[in-house]
């Protein structure tokens, strides 16, 4: 099941993260869209995310863009504050390496990763993390291969425990390192709960009303979708309700996807105007598919981002097709 994913558009630091000042603007663009997540840890601002519920097996996704010729962290997953492990660069051999938490360096592979300097660009990785006390795994797979570049198993889980986050990038020091396309996978559920494979992020904005509603009220003008719809995210444009059951709806373009739809990902930044939830939701076939009641906060900071994924079609059952184009909308309980 997918439980957490980034595709980095929000152009703005620390929305969807515990810890951090992940999107920013990029000086060139991101693998995908414009804007990609920023991996260059300066002192207490990284890019850190707590999942909520604990795990012991977990498959991420990411495209990578080594900046410098600097040793690095790509990958480190904890238990809240403790480190369990992590995925690191060696700038000397250009290679990929397994450490667990007390820096102990457990294996090197073979692939040679060049960074932008020395003619290197975009590439992604899937690393899967597997906690055992005897028997653990800890696998990185480069560029879609179906096989590991570097491989370790033994004690994956020094503290004995589980994990319930993971880590971009460097916590200290700036590597001009950067992300794109971030997907955690875990072990549960009929989709998404294996490798993820090499995985893209299609970001699409608001491009007018849907049938659902026009209930709500925008900060200005009578249009709703056009104060919603830039990039970077703004806080000056906004809807809003004060009325439980009110719901806002918004079309997009047609999608412009190859391939296979893995998962319909909603992302909305909200905050308390009166008392506050609100549920995100598809509008499929003139039916309307809540998600759970989603609390906001008072203020946009780290975790205001609502995050509703759906890895299946809820008017089918069945995975998306691309010739399917949802209408998405919020609702005021």
């Amino acid at each position: 099941m997918l439980i957490f994913c980034d595709d980095g558009e929000t152009g703005i630091g620390n929305l969807l993260y515990t810890d951090g000042n992940a999107n920013g603007s990029h000086p060139t663009p991101g693998k995908d869209g414009s804007y990609g997540i920023n991996g260059s840890g300066v002192g207490a601002f990284y890019s850190r995310k707590y999942f909520g519920s604990t795990y012991t097996e977990l498959f991420f996704s990411m495209f990578v863009r080594l900046g410098s010729n600097t040793d690095s962290r790509i990958l480190t997953w904890y238990s809240d504050a403790t480190e369990l492990g992590s995925i690191r660069w060696k700038s000397s051999n250009k290679h990929f390496e397994i450490y667990t938490s007390t820096g102990t360096l457990q294996a090197t592979g073979t692939v040679t990763q060049q960074e932008v300097t020395a003619g290197g660009s975009w590439f992604n990785l899937n690393i899967r993390v597997y906690l055992h006390d005897s028997s653990g795994v800890i696998e990185v797979r480069h560029e879609g291969s179906a096989s590991a570049d570097v491989t370790w198993t033994g004690d994956t889980l020094p503290s004995g425990t589980t994990m319930n986050g993971a880590l971009l990038g460097n916590f200290a020091g700036n590597t001009g390192h950067w992300y794109d396309d971030f997907w955690v996978n875990d072990i549960s559920g009929a989709q998404n709960n294996s490798w993820p494979g090499v995985l893209r992020s299609s970001t699409q904005f608001p491009t007018g009303k849907s049938a659902t509603n026009d209930s709500w009220i925008a900060d200005s003008g009578t249009n709703k979708w056009d104060r919603i719809d830039e990039q970077p995210y703004s806080a000056a444009d906004y809807v809003y309700s004060q009325t439980a059951g009110h719901k806002q709806g918004f079309t997009y373009a047609a999608p412009v996807f190859v391939g296979t739809i893995v998962a319909l990902v909603m992302n909305d930044v909200g905050v308390k105007v009166s008392q506050g939830s609100v549920k995100q939701g598809v509008r499929i076939a003139s039916t309307d598919y809540a998600s759970s009641t989603k609390a906001l906060l008072t203020t946009i900071a780290r975790g205001s981002v609502l995050q509703h994924y759906l890895e299946l079609n809820p008017n089918t059952g069945v995975a998306w097709l691309t010739s399917e184009n949802p209408e998405s909308y919020l609702e005021k309980v």
